[in-house]
């Protein structure tokens, strides 16, 4: 812990390699609509680091995921051919979260060959 300032060393890292303007910016790009893995690579952050900071600005977290209209944009880059990788990197989610949401919505699933699977 830094005496000095109070917080724990890690916590003063992070403060002191990010000006409070660059932490502003990236509460008000969560608020925005920004996903927290864009976050992480736009800010160059581990995900604790980003998660840390928008609790610590009393930011409320959403429900991570995808929304309906998402789902709906997910299910028509795959069937126009989009791996599933590609989609969740487009969305921000994981790979396993757009399979389920796709399977959800009736979507016929493909192989890592590109077969529909029965």
């Amino acid at each position: 812990m830094d005496e000095a300032a109070g917080l724990p060393r890690h916590r003063q890292q992070a403060r002191r390699r990010l000006p409070q303007s660059t932490i502003d910016q990236l509460v008000s790009d969560y608020l925005g609509g920004h996903p927290t893995p864009v976050l992480c690579q736009t800010y160059g952050l581990g995900k604790s680091t980003v998660l840390r900071l928008l609790a610590e600005a009393g930011v409320e977290m959403r429900r991570q995921g995808l929304t309906p209209e998402q789902v709906t944009e997910a299910t028509a880059l795959y069937e126009g051919g989009w791996s599933l990788a590609r989609a969740a990197n487009h969305f921000g989610v994981s790979t396993r979260h757009v399979h389920d949401r796709l399977r959800a919505a009736g979507v016929v699933m493909r192989d890592s060959h590109g077969r529909t699977r029965i």
